[in-house]
């Protein structure tokens, strides 16, 4: 586990460590343009697989095995969604993992939004799925704490020893090149994880209300639609 500033330097650290120019992950289209970004610096081309509408914005996965080519070499999922507040169901999260095991790629779990999920529903981290696979999972105080100005995020890795040791150590080689997340705000972390969760009730009930009108609102209008989000805080109408 290494704590970073926010969770998008875990991100760019683990795609840094990860990627040689000319090399891909496959990653989410709607997504979370920082991964874009980090892939355009790295001169890395992108390689987007579509979540599905008609299926309340899922993975495609027959449309994820065929993107995959020579140079890929992991994939982000990010669970619930940025941009569409999906919530992937343990089917589909196998789906992709099963993928996974079979190209031999690297999993990015991004799932910073854990912990705001809507309709009684829970959510199911990736890592706990699989543990013969390289994963890095990603989260941080920002979302779940509502403190995004602290910046701080961390990433999790885990997988067998013997895949994941050599990156782990490109990653490592890369933590030891830079100055570490607030310090004083790193003491949070233990204190917010094991005791200090009992704002989420209300605060997912409040954002489940805003989500229920925003939906309802948004398919109101003649012309538009909008699928009704299963966690996070956002809604990505058409």
């Amino acid at each position: 586990i290494f704590v970073t500033t926010g969770a998008s330097e875990a991100i760019e650290i683990c795609l840094t460590a990860l990627l040689d120019p000319g090399e891909n992950i496959l990653l989410p289209a709607p997504g979370y343009p920082l991964y874009s970004a980090i892939m355009a610096k790295l001169d890395a081309p992108l390689n987007c697989y579509f979540l599905d509408e008609s299926k309340n914005w899922a993975p495609d996965l027959d449309d994820i095995e065929a993107r995959i080519n020579s140079r890929t070499r992991g994939i982000v999922v990010i669970n619930p969604n940025n941009p569409t507040g999906a919530l992937y169901d343990v089917e589909t999260l196998r789906g992709i993992l099963e993928i996974a095991r079979e190209y031999n790629l690297v999993v990015f779990a991004d799932e910073i939004y854990d912990q705001l999920i809507f309709d009684g529903k829970t959510h199911v981290a990736m890592a706990s799925l699989a543990d013969d696979l390289p994963m890095v999972t990603f989260g941080g105080l920002s979302k779940n704490f509502l403190v995004p100005g602290w910046r701080v995020g961390w990433g999790m890795v885990s997988g067998p020893h013997e895949l994941i040791n050599e990156y782990n150590e490109a990653i490592q080689k890369i933590l030891r090149a830079r100055l570490c997340a607030n310090h004083p705000e790193q003491a949070a972390i233990p204190v917010a994880l094991e005791r200090c969760q009992g704002h989420l009730p209300g605060l997912v009930a409040a954002l489940q209300a805003r989500r229920d009108l925003t939906a309802s609102r948004l398919n109101a209008i003649e012309g538009m639609s909008c699928v009704t989000p299963g966690g996070a805080f956002y809604a990505f109408p058409s």
